[in-house]
């Protein structure tokens, strides 16, 4: 019953990820951080022009820090969702669980699912 109190700690994890929306905030802050280099290479442009855009870039990835902060935060809440259930309802220990999600091996084995799963969706 721990395992699959785990898996769902997991998906829930996953949806929170992907409800959250923190892969497409990450991509605007790499934008972010590119458009920026390419300002600062921009030949044509003055110094105080350069400056200028680069503290509008750092301000959003200041912006974009909190952004993937929070938005990553509500996902590993939802994650522990499924195991708060549980515990209330009488199913699993909180502690059981959390014991076995934190062991080296599982926490291996779940990112490599992870993983597997952002790829196959990535090529859909």
């Amino acid at each position: 019953m721990v395992l699959l109190v785990a898996c769902l700690a997991v998906a829930a994890f996953l949806i929170g990820f992907h409800v959250a929306a923190v892969v497409p905030a990450a991509s605007r802050a790499i934008a972010t951080a590119r458009s920026a280099t390419g300002v600062m290479r921009d030949p044509a442009l003055d110094d105080l022009a350069k400056e200028k855009a680069v503290r509008k870039a750092g301000l959003s990835l200041l912006s974009s820090f909190a952004s993937i902060t929070l938005r990553s935060a509500a996902a590993l809440l939802a994650s522990f969702v499924p195991i708060l259930l549980a515990d209330a309802t009488g199913l699993v220990d909180k502690e059981a669980t959390m014991a076995f999600l934190l062991r080296w091996d599982v926490i291996l084995g779940a990112s490599a699912v992870m993983i597997a799963v952002w790829l196959i969706a990535r090529r859909r």
